[in-house]
């Protein structure tokens, strides 16, 4: 490889050929290292000054190399550091610890020794492994599916008579409210004006009347919000188990439940509703979801819901999730269906399996991801 002629530059080795001497000079090719500076202008040069060159060259490249290899010796050191700090406050603390972030991340249920686990150092040690971790588990659990041992059919079903075990209490709903002097700047609110004394009491299991919503102004003022149309209202009315959705703002788009046979003989009982407002009603013709001569766009009812009583379409979504027995009066059970979520099971199946089976009134389905109510 080295020769009289010229010096060659091979990709990944660099050779300084000395013609005169024959020596052969190798040199590693670094990115500061340009075969350029090495040789200069090569014509005329003689071979101890090539040489020389050469050497201040080596010099300067062993040097920044050695430097390099020197921050690469404090990382390892900084890493050994701290896996050992983590050895030492798992020693001091516990095992058990350990076992608190473990239950964490399954959505077990948050103990005392998790609660003082967040309050120590190691809390702040493991968080970023933790957190890693838990985004690793949501991207896997994404496309899992939920096997629920569901009966074959509604054949045979019967809905059960009244549980004698849950308190029995009636509530009564403030529907208006007059102008009051003590507030200087008083309009009509669709959530009224509920004293924080009102409110302390409405928790309490009894008789009373409360405020729930759709509270309108005196007789002459301005509608508060989520008007409904009469031919509506009086569909909700009717409604004995409610399927409910609903669709602000255009933020998603209707996913129809998974079959057409759906409650067997419940039919006629089961009303399967999507809120919309108008935007997403638009939205919905432009794209050909038309729905029929009834109102419907596959299993579901649209309901066009207008004048919305927030501007934020997630705070008016609220509305037909949490307050689903003002808006179904005479329904006795009640599904809620994020809009971002398909309906796969007969929802009399549902009741029947969270429900009716084991004499329970609520049931709520587990996060795929969050298991605390914080």
């Amino acid at each position: 490889m080295c020769g009289n002629g010229p010096a060659q530059t091979s990709e990944r080795l660099l050779e300084i050929c000395v013609g005169y001497t024959g020596v052969c000079l190798p040199f590693p090719r670094l990115s500061s290292c340009r075969s350029e500076v090495l040789f200069g202008s090569r014509q005329g040069a003689s071979s101890r000054n090539i040489e020389a060159s050469c050497k201040t060259a080596t010099k300067q490249c062993r040097a920044k190399r050695v430097g390099r290899s020197a921050k690469a010796r404090q990382c390892e050191h900084a890493l050994f550091a701290s896996l050992l700090l983590g050895v030492v406050v798992l020693t001091m603390l516990g095992g058990d610890y350990l076992f608190s972030v473990a239950s964490m991340h399954k959505g077990q249920q948050f103990s005392r020794k998790s609660h003082k686990f967040v309050n120590s150092p190691a809390y702040y040690f493991f968080l970023p492994f933790w957190l890693s971790n838990r985004g690793l588990a949501a991207k896997q659990n994404a496309n899992l599916t939920c096997e629920i041992d569901f009966r074959n059919s509604t054949k045979g079903l019967r809905e059960p008579d009244d549980n004698q075990k849950f308190a029995k209490f009636i509530l009564k709903y403030i529907e208006m409210e007059e102008r009051q002097d003590v507030i200087s700047v008083w309009k009509p609110r669709f959530a009224g004006h509920q004293t924080l004394e009102e409110r302390e009491e409405s928790f309490k299991v009894k008789d009373q009347t409360i405020h729930c919503g759709f509270v309108q102004g005196a007789v002459g003022s301005s509608s508060t919000g989520f008007d409904l149309a009469e031919s509506d209202i009086k569909f909700l009315r009717m409604c004995h188990i409610a399927i409910s959705s609903c669709i602000f703002g255009n933020s998603d788009n209707i996913r129809s439940p998974r079959g057409k046979k759906f409650t067997g003989p419940f039919k006629k009982e089961v009303c399967f509703v999507m809120f919309v407002d108008q935007r997403t009603f638009e939205v919905m013709q432009a794209e050909d979801q038309i729905p029929d001569d009834k109102g419907y766009v596959g299993l579901w009812k649209i309901v066009v819901v207008r004048n919305l009583p927030y501007l934020d379409a997630r705070r008016t979504g609220k509305i037909p999730k949490f307050l689903t027995h003002r808006l179904f009066p005479a329904a006795r059970y009640s599904i809620w269906i994020d809009s971002k979520l398909r309906l796969q099971s007969d929802p009399v199946l549902i009741l029947e399996h969270f429900l009716w089976k084991g004499g329970y009134e609520y049931a709520l389905s587990n996060h795929y991801d969050r298991h605390c109510v914080w």
